[in-house]
């Protein structure tokens, strides 16, 4: 089998709370079958290699469980198609945002209504899907703004995870090599 560089993205955790120090994230990877894994910022994002990306995740999955006594889903991601994802510059002229961001979901986005998809406020939307990928942003409206997240987990019918398109250029400097 071909060894591929994976991206994880763990499902609302945060490294250092509910018992899930950076060290227990990395051992919950390697007992499911990850090779050289690496955590990435806080928000539950580990690099690793594996040949069957889905059983490192079904494990993993299982091993946090243990750790913080809930479910939370990984979204893997190859960290070549992340790359691909960058270079198509999903937010190129998108201008006065305060975050942009990119979701992650199990299966392809199926939407009915047109994109934009907009909050009510009018602080968040989704104006891009790309399979299982939808690209947003927040706007601060009134001095506040919101994620579009939970907007998307409705529409789109299905769990995701979230990350902020910086996060993501981040992971893909440091794993250039």
């Amino acid at each position: 089998m071909i060894t591929i560089r994976r991206v994880a993205f763990v499902r609302n955790i945060m490294v250092g709370r509910e018992g899930l120090s950076r060290e227990r994230l990395l051992d919950c990877f390697a007992e499911a079958g990850a090779r050289d894994a690496r955590s990435h910022i806080s928000t539950g994002n580990v690099t690793f290699f594996a040949d069957d990306a889905r059983a490192v995740a079904d494990g993993a999955e299982a091993a946090i469980a243990r750790i913080i006594g809930r479910t939370e889903e990984v979204f893997v991601r190859d960290l070549r198609f992340l790359r691909r994802l960058h270079r198509l510059e999903p937010f190129d002229g998108l201008q006065d945002v305060h975050e942009r961001v990119v979701s992650f979901g199990m299966r392809p986005f199926r939407i009915s209504e047109p994109l934009p998809l907009r909050t009510s406020r009018g602080d968040a939307a989704y104006f891009r899907v790309f399979g299982r990928q939808a690209f947003g942003y927040s706007r601060m409206v009134e001095g506040r703004t919101q994620s579009p997240a939970g907007l998307l987990e409705r529409v789109a019918g299905q769990p995701i995870t979230t990350r902020s398109w910086g996060t993501i250029e981040k992971i893909l400097s440091k794993e250039s090599g």
